[in-house]
């Protein structure tokens, strides 16, 4: 039987990051080289957070937090179909998306998507696409493998990511 390498991220910085402040995640290249690099994400419908990252007034429930696997053969973020179900999330269309199952039509949705325990800008109110992913909701949020979010080239051209893959360290900026 092999090797199962699960790893969380989490960090809590003291004093808290100042804004613009660099964010690095440092792993062993074992995790890296299995499983690419996954980043923990809040998602609220849209229009749930102010572009400041703050609730807007009204909202009740928490953000969804989920893993979101980094995808560079994606051109758009996709969430997965059960957690925008989850979110009852209302379709704002469709796109015929090409996947490595082949072709197919998925409904489109608008999300507010924050990165906790970062300085990184949220996204206000983010087209994404959805898939199917092998999203478990009821198994919590405690396993970077677990992730219901692919973060594709729209989300990812709008950072500075530097992958140092000798020293295994990831480096962030927007």
């Amino acid at each position: 039987m092999g090797h199962m390498y699960c790893h969380t991220i989490e960090f809590k910085a003291e004093p808290p990051l100042l804004m613009n402040q660099r964010v690095n995640f440092r792993f062993t290249p074992m995790p890296l080289a299995d499983m690419g690099l996954n980043i923990r994400v809040g998602i609220f419908p849209a229009q749930s957070l102010e572009p400041t990252g703050a609730a807007v007034d009204g909202v009740t429930s928490p953000p969804m937090m989920t893993y979101a696997h980094f995808d560079t053969g994606a051109t758009i973020s996709s969430i997965d179909h059960k957690l925008a179900a989850h979110l009852k999330l209302k379709p704002t269309g469709m796109s015929d998306v090409l996947t490595a199952g082949g072709r197919q039509e998925v409904p489109n949705y608008v999300i507010d998507l924050f990165f906790p325990g970062s300085s990184l800008k949220p996204f206000i109110s983010l087209p994404v696409s959805s898939c199917h992913l092998e999203y478990d909701i009821a198994a919590g949020v405690d396993n970077p493998r677990n992730f219901a979010m692919l973060l594709g080239r729209d989300v990812m051209s709008q950072w500075n990511i530097t992958w140092n893959g000798p020293e295994s360290a990831v480096t962030i900026n927007d």
